[in-house]
């Protein structure tokens, strides 16, 4: 797994990367948009059943796939050139969530973006982010 300084600054990339994604998505609420949503969704519910590094991976697809709907070009290259360095991060962060709350959050972040609620779109985000940073420093 990267070091934590690593970690941390990732973590603050993703929060940068991810926040305003949130807020246009949210703010524009198309159908295709959330339809995108709702079947990677289902994608990771199929991923329940493998291993935790699929997991991980359907999940990192379902974040990068926000940055992208969100219109941003070079945001989701950012992502992609840490994924190879980060996975051991990612299925960390699995398996302290747990894939089930994880699936759960995004269920109710596709939820608030669909109903242009960006706030606690972000707020579940962020929540999610700051307890694996505090996992990840102490």
């Amino acid at each position: 797994m990267p070091d934590k300084k690593m970690i941390d600054s990732l973590l603050d990339a993703r929060l940068y990367l991810e926040c305003p994604a949130l807020e246009i998505l949210a703010g524009r609420r198309r159908d295709s948009d959330f339809r995108q949503l709702e079947a990677l969704l289902g994608q990771m519910k199929e991923a329940f059943s493998q291993d935790i590094e699929a997991f991980a991976t359907s999940l990192f697809v379902f974040r990068r796939t926000i940055v992208v709907l969100s219109g941003n070009c070079i945001s989701p290259l950012i992502m992609n050139a840490f994924f190879t360095a980060s996975i051991s991060a990612w299925i960390n962060y699995c398996e302290l969530m747990g894939r089930e709350q994880i699936y759960e959050n995004l269920s109710k972040t596709t939820k608030c973006l669909r109903h242009g609620d960006a706030g606690t779109a972000k707020e579940l985000f962020r929540s999610h982010i700051e307890r694996f940073r505090e996992h990840i420093l102490t």
